[in-house]
């Protein structure tokens, strides 16, 4: 028989199953959220201890790993009884990343949660918890947080507006069948992706070396080597020598922003591109999501005026070591202050390979100081080694790497497409299941 269906009157859900009801989660379950912490610091974290859970303890399955949590005291753990966490919670981050999940199906030793968790405990026979997680992991539970953001980014949820969540469930029993289904499911879709993920991860290593090999032994294995001199870079080939970055290129960084206002930036389309770590790729660029300065302020600054075949890298923040290699820039452009732009008087692709490999980056992250923000500076950078072939050696190992890097990129790219395809599915089969759009037979 058929089954019947209705409108829910709502967007995000469509339609439902003729015989289920809503249900608001703040009338059939606990919402407790720790509200400070009491003046809690790293201080109050222990080698041995109660187990703290925090947002970025939840692993990529829905649920916790326990071996990442910090530790407290049993004073501490004992603050607040109603956050000890209990088999069969689900748990969910109301601040930051808004709506991250863990289901716990296992407690394997006493927790609580930290100021930036939710817990969201059963209360009566309606709304089962572990179907309640699947939904919350769906697109009706994004339709609802999309809903209250009214247009702005949300970076958090309050307890009392996460109470007026409403979802449609069928008896308590269906509920369990299909949470059941899902966790099968979709166990077998995580499996895959793991899957494909070990093999994108093997890739993106195999091209890392393969980088490295040219750029340092070069692309003939049978010619002979010789000691570098220098004991962390090893053995080059006869005929390379090793230089500092100053020898071979100049480097540009902007100081500030020489009293710019916000009339001097805008993302109209008026003016030159300003380009930012977020624009940079690997031995390429990414064009979109620019702002732009105006005019005059472009002009004041002709040393940091990018050219294709310049190379751009991120001296201070969270990207620093960055490196890419400018090239079918659309109009003119600049960069903003955690950028240097470096100009090579050697073949600049070679140099951008070259400062991909781990040599590099073994110099980069010595050179980095700051904890907060971390920066190398301008000095730091312009004495970092490099070990250079011949002109003609460097146009061969780039015209090499070119064609090699775009066979490995093509392959990146199949495995993240399918990578894609199985979090679509996995997404379409949790929504069609919770909104009893398919039914577990």
């Amino acid at each position: 028989m058929a089954r019947e269906y209705r409108d829910s009157g709502i967007e995000w859900i469509g339609q439902i199953p003729k015989e289920w009801e809503q249900y608001r989660i703040k009338y059939n379950t606990f919402l407790k959220g720790r509200i400070g912490w009491q003046g809690l610091n790293s201080s109050d974290f222990l080698d041995e201890g109660y187990c703290l859970i925090t947002g970025t303890d939840f692993d990529n399955k829905g649920g916790v790993n326990w071996n990442s949590c910090y530790r407290i005291s049993e004073e501490r753990f004992n603050e607040d009884e109603l956050l000890h966490v209990k088999k069969g919670d689900l748990l969910m981050t109301k601040d930051g990343t808004v709506g991250k999940m863990a289901f716990i199906k296992e407690l394997p030793e006493e927790a609580s949660l930290n100021s930036h968790l939710l817990i969201i405990r059963q209360l009566t026979k309606l709304i089962d918890n572990y179907f309640l997680y699947w939904m919350m992991l769906s697109d009706v539970f994004k339709g609802f947080s999309s809903y209250y953001q009214s247009g702005t980014i949300m970076s958090s949820i309050s307890q009392s507006t996460l109470g007026f969540f409403a979802c449609y469930c069928p008896p308590l029993p269906e509920q369990q069948r299909i949470a059941d289904y899902l966790d099968k499911v979709c166990g077998e879709v995580d499996e895959m992706v793991a899957l494909q993920e070990t093999m994108l991860e093997e890739l993106k290593a195999y091209k890392q070396s393969v980088i490295t090999e040219a750029v340092t032994k070069g692309l003939n294995p049978n010619v002979p080597m010789r000691n570098s001199g220098i004991d962390w870079i090893g053995e080059i080939p006869e005929g390379w020598k090793v230089c500092r970055i100053k020898n071979v290129a100049s480097l540009f960084g902007r100081i500030g922003f020489r009293g710019y206002t916000s009339d001097d930036l805008n993302k109209d389309g008026i003016g030159a591109i300003t380009l930012s770590p977020s624009n940079m790729k690997p031995m390429g660029m990414d064009y979109q999501h620019v702002t732009f300065l105006s005019w005059k302020k472009y002009e004041e600054s002709p040393e940091i005026m990018i050219q294709n075949e310049d190379l751009l890298m991120v001296k201070t923040g969270s990207s620093y070591g960055k490196v890419s290699y400018v090239s079918n820039l659309p109009r003119e452009a600049t960069i903003n202050p955690q950028i240097l732009r470096i100009v090579p008087s050697i073949l600049s692709k070679y140099l951008g390979y070259y400062m991909q490999t781990p040599l590099f980056l073994y110099q980069v992250e010595g050179g980095v100081v700051g904890g907060t923000i971390p920066t190398i500076s301008q000095e730091k950078i312009n004495n970092f080694y490099v070990v250079l072939p011949k002109g003609n050696e460097q146009r061969a190992i780039a015209s090499y790497l070119d064609t090699k890097c775009s066979e490995i990129d093509s392959l990146i790219a199949l495995k993240q497409a399918k990578i894609d395809e199985l979090k679509e599915y996995k997404k379409s089969v949790i929504y069609e299941y919770v909104t009893g759009k398919k039914e577990v037979v």
